[in-house]
């Protein structure tokens, strides 16, 4: 039998105590064009039942399959584009494990940020380690104004203003700063596979402030943007520190608890105005963070509103992480080196439970002690 099949589904015989202890080798691929790959699944606990598996490629047109008789099938590209490959059984319908697969022009992700300084919290440190420790290379940029809203953007565009620091972190995790540098420039500069907008944190939780200038930013972003397959992302930002003394903490009656709840809702909305594709959720993962005894007097926060450098940090990249590759990020073995293996576990699970449930908090002293 010929072990090229370009059929999007391809049939193993395995022996496996539970179909559950199916594992993929890798959650996340990116590929060049004409690029390949070896993907592998283990099983344990065997207890000599047969089962019939399957490798199925939801889009067949993006990757084909070479079939080896190790559990394992090379991954082959056949253009650019996204696909799934899933593991599931015949005797059971549901899928056991599942990769994503980026094909692009050059094998690299590339992420770029348009907003402010929420973003510099969010994507300049520790994103690319975390991509890195999974064997993700990536290139990462910010489009960088201090406490730049939609509005600004929004002028900026129509003006082709050349007014952002723009920040970028190149696949040896080298960060560089070009100053004047217009939106169009930096869209052309990089086949991005990523790109994610926000509002600036005061407006964070005023639909209106969106509603107002997100679809004309998103018009033009989706006008400039070269890779065709491109994902578009909103980043829903944290509420201040309970004690924060910005002048915008007044719009949510200076309460921590309905700022976070207006940024959800308006984020949301905002996400379903413009047919973004993926939320954000750093601030719920911040919120979720908050429910623990870690830093309990600064809120994660620095000056009431800016992530502290440490952990605040480097929970935001978990939820850009798990947001972006989906790969479960309290397996990730990337941690600061200021940041405690207690922390590093909280922030972790704080961004996990951010995914799974992105609308509502998390109480992370009951969940960790329930998912060990």
């Amino acid at each position: 039998m010929n072990k090229k099949l370009l059929l999007s589904l391809l049939l193993i015989i395995v022996v496996v105590t539970n179909i559950s202890a199916v594992e993929l080798s890798k959650k996340f691929m990116v590929l060049a064009e004409q690029g390949e790959q070896k993907l592998q699944y283990s099983l344990t606990d065997k207890n000599e039942k047969k089962l019939t598996f399957k490798w199925v490629v939801d889009n067949p047109n993006v990757l084909e399959l070479e079939v080896a008789e190790d559990n394992s099938a090379l991954v082959k590209t056949r253009a650019k584009g996204r696909s799934f490959i899933y593991v599931c059984s015949e005797e059971n319908p549901e899928i056991l494990d599942k990769c994503q697969v980026v094909v692009n022009k050059d094998g690299v992700i590339k992420i770029l940020a348009i907003g402010n300084s929420f973003s510099e919290d969010a994507v300049e440190q520790y994103l690319h380690e975390l991509a890195i420790a999974e064997d993700i290379p990536n290139v990462i940029g910010n489009m960088y104004i201090g406490g730049c809203p939609l509005e600004l953007h929004h002028t900026n565009i129509v003006n082709n203003k050349d007014a952002y620091f723009y920040r970028k972190i190149d696949l040896d995790g080298v960060k560089t700063e070009t100053k004047n540098v217009s939106i169009d420039v930096a869209i052309a500069d990089e086949d991005w596979d990523y790109i994610s907008t926000q509002q600036a944190s005061g407006f964070s939780g005023l639909y209106e402030t969106y509603e107002k200038d997100l679809p004309f930013v998103m018009a033009h972003i989706r006008k400039q943007a070269t890779n065709k397959n491109v994902v578009y992302l909103l980043h829903a930002t944290w509420a201040y520190a309970k004690d924060s003394k910005h002048e915008h903490f007044v719009f949510y009656d200076n309460s921590q608890e309905k700022m976070y709840k207006s940024i959800v809702e308006s984020a949301w909305r905002a996400k379903n105005l413009v047919g973004i594709d993926y939320l954000i959720p750093s601030g719920t993962a911040i919120q979720n963070a908050r429910t623990t005894d870690i830093d309990v007097e600064k809120d994660f926060c620095r000056d009431g509103y800016h992530l502290n450098y440490d952990f605040g940090r480097y929970t935001a990249a978990c939820t850009w992480f798990y947001s972006i590759f989906r790969v479960d990020v309290r397996k990730n073995s990337y941690k600061p080196d200021k940041v405690s293996s207690k922390e590093a576990n909280v922030a972790r699970n704080a961004a996990y439970t951010a995914i799974l449930n992105p609308f509502f908090v998390t109480n992370l002293k009951v969940f960790m002690k329930t998912h060990k």
